[in-house]
């Protein structure tokens, strides 16, 4: 829970009552429900971007590791995250961004792969999610596809996520990963537009 002190507002960490080795007790946390709750709140996107920042080294740097629709609770006007058993401080650039956003697609349907792809042209709410991280993070816009290629190629199906998996979801993940892939030699073959 180190990690979770250095969260910049709106987000935090539970506070934690009691902990001994393999059990950790944190206060109850009083959340709203939310009617679309694979649409990452762009104050949340970059307080996640602001988090890696700050913690930054030759980089990686600090990521929940598990920052997944489940774990994102709304609580009177900030957002907290649980469950910081996959907490690393030496995670790749956007790496809690596009795990949130693929564990949506994967397991919630939601974001479809057309619009996470717009998305990284700047276009929806993923564009707002994705250029407010990468603002506050310090970091170009235009390298968040390598990094969802990257994150795609690495992260195991279903890893850091305690939800069970079907069948379906590593094919879905590697249609999105073909696709991705696709979209970046695409757009790399086009001359810039401007700045």
């Amino acid at each position: 829970m180190r990690l979770g002190r250095r969260l910049p507002a709106p987000l935090r960490a539970p506070v934690v009552v009691a902990h001994e080795p393999k059990i950790l007790l944190t206060q109850a946390v009083e959340w709203q429900v939310r009617s679309t709750p694979w649409k990452l709140p762009k104050e949340v996107a970059a307080a996640l971007g602001a988090l890696f920042r700050a913690t930054e080294n030759s980089g990686v740097g600090a990521a929940h590791g598990d920052c997944a629709p489940w774990n994102l609770l709304s609580s009177g006007g900030s957002w907290v995250l649980v469950d910081w058993e996959s907490a690393t401080a030496s995670a790749p650039p956007f790496h809690d961004l596009f795990h949130y956003l693929v564990q949506s697609h994967v397991l919630l349907g939601r974001p479809r792969a057309d619009a996470i792809l717009a998305g990284l042209t700047g276009n929806g709410w993923i564009g707002v999610a994705v250029r407010g991280y990468a603002h506050a993070a310090n970091l170009p816009f235009t390298q968040a596809i390598d990094h969802l290629v990257s994150y795609l190629l690495s992260e195991p199906a279903g890893q850091g996520s305690d939800l069970q998996l079907e069948r379906p979801a590593p094919d879905t993940r590697h249609r999105l990963l073909a696709a991705a892939e696709q979209w970046a030699d695409h757009h790399a073959l086009r001359p810039s537009s401007g700045p």
